[in-house]
């Protein structure tokens, strides 16, 4: 396999900078990725209000196979210490809510591919979209800014789309089937509008619509997310898609 990142837009045969406003800051390369003491850890100042960007259908919005050894700081935002690139993965454990947030916004329809695996009977495999790119938990009860895809979330009993509040907004939930520790899945999420449609080693899992779609200034944003298991991360690639 040959390992590969690339940060930027990439047309149909047209390639074109895009600029990363963002300034985010990230895992301090310093600091051991892998730690779950973050005492005295301040996660960095963010700017609100990113806009989704308007892009052609097919454009390649954003690439990481984690090949680089590292977060880059100036495109992830980790918001707790504890997200850390080995083996060519992205691993977090004890992440309590506090997300890796990706700088470069997404656009309102999209597709995100990426491989996620969980190394505890419990499950609990778990991401964002559409968020703000620097929210996270400040005390047990989390409300997110975006949608939350949880994967045998709950010790491995439910998997849900959560419109904010895993706790009272499931739009949708499955209870049939369980994360298997050690196994790797493929995710694919497609969002148009309203529409979200969530499938899993390329058979359709979850579907939710949402009348009143999150996406705009300030929610435009992708995230890994994890709650207390030890979870893996990995070939990650974000699409734009047509109406």
């Amino acid at each position: 396999m040959t390992h590969r990142t690339r940060f930027g837009v990439v047309g149909r045969g047209t390639v074109a900078a895009l600029s990363i406003a963002l300034a985010l800051g990230g895992c301090d390369p310093k600091r051991p990725g892998g730690r779950h003491d973050d005492a005295g850890y301040e996660p960095p100042a963010v700017p609100e209000g990113a806009a989704p960007p308007v892009l052609e259908p097919g454009t390649t919005v954003f690439v990481d196979d984690f090949s680089a050894g590292r977060l880059d700081p100036a495109v992830w935002n980790a918001t707790r210490p504890v997200y850390e690139v080995r083996d060519g993965a992205l691993h977090v454990r004890e992440a309590k809510n506090h997300p890796l947030w990706l700088g470069v916004p997404l656009p309102c329809n999209v597709q995100l591919d990426f491989t996620a695996r969980s190394g505890s009977p419990d499950g609990d495999i778990k991401f964002e979209v559409f968020g703000d790119g620097r929210s996270f938990a400040r005390q047990a009860s989390y409300a997110a800014t975006g949608y939350v895809f949880l994967f045998g979330g709950w010790r491995n009993s439910v998997s849900a789309i959560v419109r904010q509040d895993e706790h009272r907004a499931r739009m949708v939930t499955d209870e049939s089937r369980r994360v298997e520790p050690g196994r790797t899945y493929r995710f694919t999420v497609r969002i148009r509008g309203g529409s979200i449609d969530w499938s899993i080693d390329g058979e359709p899992f979850l579907h939710a619509d949402d009348p009143v779609p999150l996406c705009g200034a300030g929610r435009a944003h992708f995230a890994f997310n994890d709650w207390s298991v030890p979870l893996v991360f990995d070939d990650l690639t974000i699409t734009a898609l047509g109406e």
